[in-house]
């Protein structure tokens, strides 16, 4: 019995130090992964001992200097315990050799799947790790999990998230040049075409841009706007009595009519469009339903002087 459950810890050490190489040949790593593999290889003396024997016979200048710039960028020096090789081709190999020589060690990595909301019944999707992802009608999401992390993209659209707690885990959403990263919360986020809004209603969530040099982390009952890789405001916001999209409204103010028309394209099956890009720019608020996309155009109308026009391919707004 006691040597299975060493052959599974060794198993696991095989398969975690291989997931890190191949990591670290795609280039720098991130604030997050470079702490994680700092703490992984101090973990214990057999993670380093694995992963030196594992690149012990190949030579790469390349991989040499994407550990030597993470050495530079940590508070602490990392002990150098073993000798740096293999970009990515190498790295393949190496992995794809001690699969050989030692069988059963290594699993197929799961493909990553996406998620469309096509439909308001087919808009909630139950994940492996029992979080909950809830999605926009037009909205997609990418989801790819690892023994080491959960990894998540918006590619379109919004999402609501109910975490769920995996210290060892995180659960990180991509979305455009920025990141949201969580261990157990729920949060929101809005993907459009100019900015990102990330709304936390359950813990804190940590926020990372491209162009910031530090994340920042929001607590449940704060919003904050990020665009063109900067962070916006925080803002305070009342989550108990917040009205969104999974509500069937949109509550706005302070927005101006391209970012309205935009989420109501998300339910409308024909295209809504702006015939004067000028229109686009004017400031609008209120409440409107997403689901009823006539009713909504035809109180837009009454209440900023748009004619609506319905055409076969489009709807139209004018003056």
């Amino acid at each position: 019995m006691q040597e299975t459950v060493n052959n599974t810890s060794q198993d696991s050490i095989y398969t975690e130090a291989a997931e890190w190489m191949d990591r670290l040949s795609d280039g720098e790593l991130n604030t997050l992964c470079r702490k994680r593999f700092v703490k992984w290889l101090e973990a214990d003396v057999q993670h380093q001992q694995v992963f030196e024997s594992m690149l012990a016979t190949w030579q790469d200048p390349a991989l040499e200097q994407s550990f030597e710039q993470l050495k530079k960028r940590q508070k602490r020096p990392v002990k150098k315990a073993f000798q740096w090789g293999a970009g990515l081709a190498t790295a393949c190999l190496l992995v794809a050799a001690l699969t050989l020589m030692l069988p059963g060690r290594f699993t197929e990595a799961p493909q990553p799947t996406v998620f469309t909301a096509q439909s308001p019944t087919e808009n909630t999707h139950q994940l492996s790790d029992g979080s909950a992802l809830q999605m926009q009608l037009s909205s997609e999401v990418t989801v790819n999990y690892s023994e080491l992390q959960r990894d998540l993209r918006i590619e379109s659209g919004q999402a609501y998230f109910s975490v769920a707690k995996d210290k060892k885990r995180p659960f990180v959403v991509s979305v455009g040049d920025a990141s949201v990263t969580a261990v157990g919360t729920e949060f929101n986020i809005d993907r459009g075409t100019d900015q990102i809004d990330v709304t936390v209603y359950e813990g804190i969530v940590e926020v990372q841009a491209e162009q910031e040099s530090f994340p920042v982390l929001l607590k449940a009952g704060e919003k904050m706007r990020l665009s063109r890789g900067r962070f916006g405001v925080v803002q305070k916001v009342d989550v108990n009595n917040l009205i969104d999209w999974r509500s069937g409204w949109i509550e706005i103010s302070n927005e101006n009519l391209d970012y309205l028309i935009e989420r109501l394209n998300r339910h409308s099956s024909t295209p809504i469009v702006l015939a004067d890009p000028n229109l686009g720019s004017r400031e609008v608020a209120g409440r409107f339903r997403l689901n009823d996309t006539e009713q909504t155009l035809k109180l837009l109308g009454q209440m900023y002087a748009l004619n609506v026009e319905y055409l076969p391919q489009q709807i139209r707004l004018t003056p």
